[in-house]
Parts: structure tokens; sequence; C-alpha cells
């Protein structure tokens, strides 16, 4: 699955082929350019290699250590596990506060990030996100959501969407804070930290990778 995330995610890529494509033949028929059929086969091959190139640069080389700096982006690609500390008021209007343990899984390309959190009774997964850089080394991931309860809690639990901003200190941060809101007026934080590059598909699965990390 992951090596044709490469070309899933090359839409730009393509689109950039096409018109490198098309400025070639638009030079060619102005300028009345007649090439050897060896030369235009080779041509024929640029489109292509444009699309290679941007894929590998999208999945792969933007994360190396010079080319992130100059991008100027957060990496945050893996398994993230934490604490999501939840706020609401009842009927009475008495602050209510609850803690459960959440697992967040980023999938980070140069041009695209997606956010998937997991709870033991819902699963959230973004619709946009975008960052912001309000000064050097400092980062904000902000998204919006849709969350799905599991079916045994679906009597009990209402699917919702809802926002979230991600605080991200560095370029490649090890803990990581964000605060969220719901359309069901809930709000609430939550602070993570990275336990895995890979993506855990589930809580017991971050568990796992826990362990195997050292950690609890």
């Amino acid at each position: 699955r992951e090596g044709t995330a490469i070309f899933s995610q090359s839409g730009r890529a393509k689109t950039t082929a096409y018109i490198v494509s098309g400025l070639y033949a638009l030079g060619f028929l102005i300028y009345g350019v007649t090439i050897p059929a060896q030369l235009g086969k080779m041509l024929s091959f640029i489109p292509l290699l444009v699309v290679a190139i941007f894929a590998v640069l999208d999945n792969w080389l933007w994360r190396k250590g010079p080319i992130l700096r100059l991008v100027k982006l957060p990496l945050l690609d893996g398994t993230w596990v934490g604490i999501l500390t939840s706020i609401r008021r009842d009927e009475n209007d008495k602050r209510i506060t609850s803690e459960q343990e959440i697992t967040m899984v980023f999938r980070q390309a140069l041009t695209s990030t997606s956010v998937t959190l997991m709870t033991a009774t819902s699963k959230s997964r973004s619709s946009t996100a975008q960052f912001r850089t309000p000064q050097k080394d400092d980062y904000l991931l902000e998204y919006q959501y849709s969350n799905t309860p599991k079916l045994e809690f679906r009597d009990s639990l209402t699917a919702h969407v809802g926002g979230s901003v991600i605080e991200v200190a560095g370029s490649r941060p090890d803990e990581i804070v964000g605060e969220y809101w719901t359309a069901r007026d809930t709000k609430g934080t939550y602070e993570l930290h990275r336990i895995s590059n890979k993506k855990a598909s589930s809580l017991k699965q971050a568990r796992e990778m826990s362990r195997e990390a050292g950690g609890a």
C-alpha cells in the first residue's frame, strides 16, 4: 500500500508533466522545429521523469535533513500516543472533566497531511489539514475532522464533526500538544509523544509499538 501511495498522491506532478509536454509541443510548433525520431522518444520520457522526481520528493526526500530545513515543515509522520482531557457541561451546567488514552497517526507528504485519532470508543479522520508558521521553528497544524463511534457505542455516542489545533516546536519533535472542539459543544486538550515512524491501525497495535519502544 505504501508503494502505490507514491503515485496516487502525485496529481500535481502529473499536471506539471502535462504542462511541460504541452510547452514542448507548442515550442516546436511555433518555431517549426523538426526533431529526429530518436530524440523525440527521449523527450517523451520527460513527463514521466517529472512525475517520478516529484513523487520521490513528495513522499520521501523532503524529510531528509537539508531539504526538511528548506521546506520549513515539521516531521510528524508516524504514530503518537498520549492522554486526551475532555471538558463538557452536564444538564445542570456543571463542568465535567474526563481523561482517556488516545492514539494519533499522521500520514504526511510534502504536499499533504492527514490525521487519524483513535480512542477506545471511536475514530476521527481529518477532512482538511494545513500548517501555519507563526514564527521560526514554531508551527501550528490546524485541521477539521469527522468522528465515527464504534458500532457497539453508537447507542450512546453520535457521529460528529469538529476542529483541532496542534502546537509543534521544531522540525523533528518528539512531543506535541493540542486542543479540540466539537459540534456537540465539547472541547478539550491532549498531550502526545511519538512512539514509532510506522502507522498503527488500532489502539492495540499502538500499545504493542509502545512496548517495543520501551514505553509503558
